[in-house]
């Protein structure tokens, strides 16, 4: 018996399912040492981002850790 208040629905079929998203493209504005921002940069991996962007300094930007997390989780495009 369930509890009062809850609604049982039986269906013949499950619903339809959403359609699929995907999650392997990121868009990210954040700061950098060198480059432009006048235009969007497509990236890859991490070193298109160091060949666009220059190295991580350690200078307290963390655009470059960000987008090192991203590809090391198997992330696809930026």
């Amino acid at each position: 018996m369930p509890a009062p208040g809850t609604i049982l629905t039986d269906r013949a079929r499950p619903p339809a399912r959403a359609a699929l998203t995907d999650t392997s493209t990121l868009f990210l504005v954040g700061p950098t040492d060198s480059g432009t921002a006048e235009v969007p940069t497509r990236l890859r991996d991490i070193s298109d981002y160091t060949t666009a962007f220059g190295a991580r300094t350690g200078a307290g930007i963390p655009t470059y850790d960000y987008l090192d997390a991203f590809f090391r989780e198997y992330g696809g495009t930026v």
